[in-house]
């Protein structure tokens, strides 16, 4: 695991365009947004969030960064980010079959409210609630997937996160 992980951040840290001496290059203002990519990087909390103060969590916190292969930056976009969520552990090869959850779609609009700039570049942060559905399981599993204005949809990796005390 931990192997993976160190694996994970050195490819994230190529993909995301560190200099020679470890150091970034990350704009102050946003790129431009663009309609097509490659790949999506998902990160999420490393377990559900409690908001409200009130016992049991509330749902996700979830970062993602978009990336075009010729762009060695994340690149902002002008298409929809779906984030799906199931109930359960979910492997990539049964989430056509699996039964969602709840859904949450953010627009090139809403995006623009979700803008932040991470040490890796720009990308996108959304808490991700599921209000008073709460799941009735241990764990859930998360996916992220960008639908182009043209073209087609770009998936990123499922990732299961313990809910923790409900």
């Amino acid at each position: 695991m931990i192997r993976r992980s160190i694996f994970l951040t050195t490819v994230f840290a190529s993909l995301a365009g560190c200099s020679t001496d470890g150091h970034q290059k990350v704009s102050s203002t946003p790129p431009p947004p663009v309609d097509e990519i490659d790949r999506i990087y998902l990160q999420v909390s490393p377990n559900a969030v409690n908001w409200d103060g009130k016992p049991g969590p509330d749902g996700l916190e979830a970062w993602v960064h978009l990336f075009r292969l010729s762009q060695p930056l994340p690149v902002t976009v002008r298409g929809t980010l779906r984030f799906t969520i199931y109930e359960g552990v979910i492997s990539e090869n049964d989430l056509a079959s699996a039964r969602p959850f709840h859904s949450w779609l953010f627009d090139g609009e809403k995006l623009k409210l979700h803008q932040v700039r991470l040490m890796a570049g720009w990308g996108y942060a959304m808490r991700l609630g599921w209000g008073r559905n709460k799941p009735t399981t241990s764990s859930v599993t998360l996916t992220a997937q960008y639908l182009p204005l043209q073209g087609n949809p770009v998936h990123a990796n499922p990732i299961a996160i313990p809910i923790g005390p409900r």
